[in-house]
């Protein structure tokens, strides 16, 4: 759940700099800045990274005992999946 956490934190940042900054002032920005701003939102395959580690920790939470905390687990890491896939 924690991955899950993680993704979604990333999600909501990368949310308020592509709607909120890059959405309006994308022209006034200088060319370092636009490349910089550029290279962060080329890593975004870390929230990728962060799904698949929220389904991997949530396959193996299932095959403890007891089963439900690791299905809760895995239900809850399909919301990373979904938000990871989401950004493209």
């Amino acid at each position: 759940m924690l991955f899950t956490a993680a993704t979604s934190y990333l999600l909501s940042v990368y949310s308020r700099v592509h709607w909120a900054v890059l959405q309006d002032h994308i022209a006034e920005m200088s060319d370092p800045l636009r490349h910089e701003l550029g290279g962060v939102l080329g890593q975004l395959e870390r929230y990728r990274l962060g799904a698949v580690l929220a389904v991997g920790f949530g396959v193996w939470a299932v095959c403890l005992r007891p089963r439900w905390p690791g299905l809760v687990a895995l239900a809850i890491s399909l919301v990373a999946v979904l938000e990871a896939l989401s950004i493209q």
